[in-house]
């Protein structure tokens, strides 16, 4: 048993340690499992596959996968609970594709796409278009504020269903609308609550029928 324990720390720490920029083709298909096969809808004679090999050690996860109706590879880094992901994908040859990051679906942080030949094609700095527009305010910032203001801690994936960025109207201000389970157990409506982009300060707290974002 000690052995094997051994064994997985030692795969554990070198998978950590290597860069992304290619994917471990031999390690993925000894160790993956099939997660699901669904029947595609636009062929009925094709399945979808989709094989997964997931690394735990304490409270971070590292997930690689592929889909058969893509052609291309993925690996996910996050925690057990976390929102926020780190996404790699690689072409067919194994060589990366693109690296970003997500949190509770949304882009952040900065995305880069690479060629076939590992050349870097482009660079998106989600944070600092932000900045451009004149706002000021993170999402990880707002998740400070609504630890402090509410003791909701949105970084945890069951602390959160959805969040996005928009113009209000009435407020004449770009907002974040966070959209949050309900306080109790009981089928009440869903929490919304709306921060000010530019500096980060609650505005209000709203009751959301459904998220649908």
């Amino acid at each position: 048993m000690r052995y094997v324990i051994f064994i997985f720390i030692i795969l554990f720490s070198n998978y950590k340690a290597q860069n992304y920029q290619k994917f471990d083709i031999d390690l993925f298909e000894k160790n993956k499992k099939r997660m699901s096969s669904v029947q595609m809808a636009n062929d009925t004679t094709q399945r979808n596959i989709h094989e997964a090999y997931t690394i735990i050690k304490g409270d971070s996860l590292i997930i690689m996968e592929k889909y058969s109706c893509n052609l291309d590879y993925r690996i996910t880094r996050t925690k057990k609970r976390g929102s926020r992901k780190i996404i790699t994908q690689y072409y067919p040859n194994y060589s990366i594709s693109s690296q970003y990051s997500l949190f509770a679906g949304n882009y952040v942080g900065v995305k880069k796409d690479y060629s076939e030949k590992g050349e870097l094609l482009q660079t998106v700095n989600y944070d600092l278009l932000l900045t451009e527009c004149g706002n000021c305010a993170s999402i990880f910032d707002i998740a400070k504020n609504i630890r402090k203001d509410f003791n909701v801690n949105i970084e945890n994936e069951d602390e959160i269903i959805g969040w996005n960025i928009e113009k209000s109207k009435n407020l004449n201000k770009t907002i974040y609308k966070i959209v949050c389970p309900p306080k109790y157990p009981d089928g009440r409506p869903l929490r919304g609550f709306v921060y000010d982009m530019k500096t980060g300060k609650f505005i209000e707290e709203y009751k959301q029928q459904r998220w649908s974002y």
